[in-house]
């Protein structure tokens, strides 16, 4: 049912289970018919994705090093 759903998603958020609760989120906005409520589901889920971004590390590259210990690229 679509409250259950709704409330598994909160219940994610508040463990900051984000890519989880965007899933469940999605479900939802299927399952929604009025336009209001599909809105909020939207804006829900794109909360989640945004805070699940916010959780990958800042990776540029690959680090390379000289046998003398020397970084050449960063």
């Amino acid at each position: 049912m679509i409250t259950d759903d709704i409330a598994l998603a909160e219940q994610l958020e508040r463990k900051h289970l984000w890519r989880r609760a965007a899933h469940v989120w999605l479900t939802v906005l299927d399952q929604t018919q009025g336009v209001r409520a599909r809105a909020e589901a939207v804006h829900c889920r794109k909360k989640c994705q945004i805070s699940a971004n916010g959780l990958r590390s800042q990776y540029s590259g690959i680090r390379v090093i000289t046998a003398a210990g020397g970084v050449l690229n960063d």
